[in-house]
């Protein structure tokens, strides 16, 4: 297994299920670019309480990143050619509208909650800003979670 920390898109919708425990798991995808721009297909699957309500709430499109364990997959597509992918097991998923949310609930951060979520023209900040912000936020929380 490898330690990983993903940021990517969902692509397709989130499938909730039970386990024979009786507790719900969610099964999802992200589209992932690599630094060579090549996109790459993490299948990912949590069993976290916290990390399935969160990712349940994410649509198709929406930028999310994923901290969990991870395994390296080759298969051939319909045309032969050997493509990569990831299959992740997540323990921590977290999105701009969380890490908003997080955010806005501590009354220092209110006001810079809200000019990072207004954008448009005279206001907010652009998405490579809130990636950034993002980013940061993930690397805190995971520090708090070892």
């Amino acid at each position: 297994m490898i330690d990983v920390l993903i940021q990517g898109r969902l692509r397709g919708g989130v499938t909730i299920k039970p386990s024979k425990q009786g507790k719900d798991y969610a099964i999802f995808r992200l589209g992932v670019t690599d630094k060579n721009g090549d996109s790459i297909l993490c299948g990912c699957i949590t069993f976290e309480p916290a990390a399935v309500e969160a990712v349940q709430r994410l649509g198709d499109g929406d930028s999310v990143a994923v901290s969990g364990e991870a395994t390296i997959r080759t298969w051939q597509d319909k045309s032969g050619q050997e493509r990569h992918g990831l299959d992740v097991m997540a323990y921590q998923v977290m999105s701009a509208y969380h890490a908003g949310r997080k955010r806005a609930s501590r009354p220092q951060d209110e006001q810079q909650f809200s000019i990072w979520t207004q954008g448009g023209a005279g206001g907010g900040c652009g998405p490579s800003v809130r990636h950034r912000i993002m980013n940061s936020i993930m690397a805190d929380q995971l520090g708090k979670w070892q």
